[in-house]
């Protein structure tokens, strides 16, 4: 069983294909994690989120949904370290961050967190800036994965860097209603399919360790197959 975790505006599960346990929690305004359940009415980022990773993970998961905003606000730094701490101490094999800061101070804040992470080999995969000029945190640590959309990678992922990665932010994805829905094109979509497909690979293997699951993501994208 992987437990992937999605830190964002909540998962509406009723939408949804129940394809796996979907368990709920938000950030409070002292920044508390408590338990919930989906009270969500719209298609919201984070459910399609839920839906992009449903859709092609292989192996048998749970999604753990943190709600650090609302649908038509921003985050804020202290929410998203509390949701990585939860994320920390309830032993979460790969979290799903599509949002981020551009603030240095943040960054050193944030760091410390994700490298307790990193050494109990909890992947976090997080959306780049879709401003190529701007870095965002924590996709542009060494130690995370940050995902860029393009249309290289039009199916599978396109290996970029030691800690970046590409894959195609157009996402189909079909609801409990049998309609399909289909994203447009950001990194913020892209990063969904990413955390998926290292899903799939902590599954099948034993050393779950950041580099191990790097090199694994470099051997099966669509560049290193056309070398």
């Amino acid at each position: 069983m992987v437990r992937i975790a999605i830190i964002d505006d909540g998962i509406n599960s009723k939408i949804l294909l129940p394809k796996c346990k979907i368990h709920h929690y938000y950030v409070s305004k002292d920044y508390q994690i408590l338990q919930t359940r989906s009270n969500l009415h719209s298609l919201s980022h984070g459910t399609i989120c839920g839906g992009v990773i449903i859709s092609n993970t292989c192996v048998e998961h749970e999604i753990i949904s943190i709600k650090v905003k609302r649908t038509d606000q921003n985050g804020n730094i202290e929410k998203l370290c509390a949701a990585l701490k939860f994320c920390l101490k309830n032993n979460i094999d790969v979290v799903n961050i599509s949002l981020g800061t551009r603030n240095t101070d943040d960054a050193k804040i944030l760091y410390n967190i994700v490298l307790k992470m990193e050494k109990k080999n909890i992947i976090v995969v997080s959306a780049m800036d879709n401003n190529p000029m701007e870095r965002a945190f924590p996709a542009c640590f060494d130690n995370v994965i940050g995902v860029k959309h393009s249309m290289k990678a039009y199916k599978g992922i396109y290996w970029v860097d030691n800690n970046t990665v590409s894959a195609n932010g157009i996402q189909t994805i079909e609801l409990a209603t049998a309609e399909l829905y289909t994203t447009y094109a950001c990194n913020s979509y892209a990063t969904p399919y990413v955390t998926s497909q290292v899903a799939n690979l902590i599954s099948a293997n034993q050393d779950r360790a950041f580099k191990t699951i790097m090199d694994k993501l470099n051997e099966f994208s669509v560049n290193h197959r056309r070398r």
